[in-house]
Parts: C-alpha cells; structure tokens; sequence
C-alpha cells in the first residue's frame, strides 16, 4: 500500500492559529488498497448529528455540562488482527531506503479503508468493559458513569472541558439556564469569502414573499450549459448542505 506524509495548521473556533499548530502525520493512500488483501469490510457507523442534537436537549434541561475528549492518533489505537495476512505500506518520504524496504504494519494508519470500522469495534468493545450503555437508536453513542477514568486505562484519552467546537460547530454553554446555542459562523464566513459575497445583505429563513420572482428567474431552464459554472454551483449547494444538517434546519 502506497503512502504519503500530510501537513496542516490545527485552528480554535474562531479560525486562529492554536498554540501547537503544526501537525504532521503519516497516512496511507487507501485507493491502492486491494480488497481481501488489505482489508475485508470497510462500514463504519457514524454518530447522527439528529441524536448529538437531542442529548444537548437532554443535558440542558437539567443544566448538565457535556464533557469532550481527544483519543491521540485514534485509528493507531486499534491493531490489525494477527489472523489476517500481513498487511505492508510504502516507506515514509524522507526515509533512506525507501524504496529498498517496506513497512509491515501492527496498527491501522488514516487513510486505510478499513480504519474507522476497526476503531468502531475497539471503541464498542471499551464501551462494554467500562459499563455502557449503547443507544439501540444510534450505534455511536453511549451512556456511562467513570468514563474518563476507565478508557484511559485502554488508550491515550485528554480531557478537554466541556463541549466548546465540535466538527465545524461551535458550542456556547449558558450555565445560568442550561441553555445551549449552536452555530457555524466561522464556517459561513468562509463560503461568503470563497463567493465573493463578504459584502452581501442579509435576509431571513424563509424569504419574504417579493424574493419569489427572482428564485424564478434562476429556476428558468437554461440553453447551453456552462460546466465550470454546473460545477460550482454543485459546490455551493454543497456546502448549503452541510449547514443544513448540523445548524440551519430551515435554510432549504
């Protein structure tokens, strides 16, 4: 399996630089993966954002405050099984022999098709051992007391306070009511800047009655399509999506 080196700067919630920004990691290049060779099954279940939405709900009610952790290098956690044929991966870039030797791997790597499934499975078989209790309604989450105490018996887990970003959302806590708030404004931002519509005006959900003969005018079909214009737009109702499932219910 082919492999490669990636960089990225690491950002809070309001898009700033953290203190350790600098992250490097070593990832394999999971298209050159051959099924029955490299990996079996590749499904992995992924927490609804419909059920994270209702246990915010749940905790504010009695103005709980939701924990959050961080799993250092969380797929490398889980190691390949010694019953399946040896899987290798291309040397790291920068290696001296890299193209004399390869690497027979021990753990999954990101990037491995079947990496998030083998996670899902370790992190199931922590949830029984410490005493918790699986949603029947969404396999990724759980209910438990001591948490924190007993999963880091099984890996590496940091304690990061209560909930505050969490996939693009930021989270305010109100600890008068219990209130929380969601939303995506570092994440609008962005597509207004990747638009060009910094500048544009804003209108509420649903649109006033007037704004129906110019939603018209953009429905009308059009003769010649132009593909780099399909293709953006395509892009652009993409990312309308997104915001749609975690924070804006009503922006279609």
């Amino acid at each position: 399996m082919e492999s490669r080196w990636t960089f990225k700067h690491k950002t809070n919630e309001l898009g700033d630089l953290k203190l350790v920004s600098h992250e490097s990691s070593f990832v394999a290049k999971g298209y050159s993966a051959v099924q029955s060779l490299s990996y079996s099954e590749n499904y992995a279940p992924v927490a609804s954002f419909i059920t994270i939405r209702l246990l915010f709900a749940f905790t504010s009610i009695s103005n709980f405050k939701v924990p959050q952790y961080n799993v250092s290098v969380v797929f490398i956690q889980s190691k390949i099984d010694s019953n399946h044929p040896p899987v290798y991966g291309e040397c790291a870039e920068g290696y001296e022999d890299q193209r004399k030797y390869v690497y027979r791997l021990h753990s999954h790597l990101y990037g491995m098709k079947d990496s998030p499934q083998r996670w899902g499975q370790l992190f199931t078989s922590v949830f029984k051992d410490v005493g918790l209790t699986r949603l029947k309604s969404d396999e990724c989450e759980a209910l438990a007391a001591e948490f924190e105490v007993n999963c880091n018996v099984k890996f590496p887990m940091n304690a990061e306070g209560p909930v505050n970003w969490y996939l693009s959302v930021k989270y305010d806590h109100n600890p008068t009511t219990g209130a929380v708030s969601a939303h995506q404004h570092l994440y609008i931002d962005k597509i207004l800047k990747k638009w060009g519509m910094e500048q544009c005006n804003p209108l509420p959900t649903p649109f006033p009655q007037k704004a129906d003969d110019i939603v018209k005018e953009f429905a009308k079909p059009v003769a010649n399509h132009n593909e780099k214009f399909v293709k953006e737009y395509k892009a652009l109702v993409g990312s309308f999506l997104d915001l749609q499932l975690h924070t804006f219910l009503d922006i279609s």
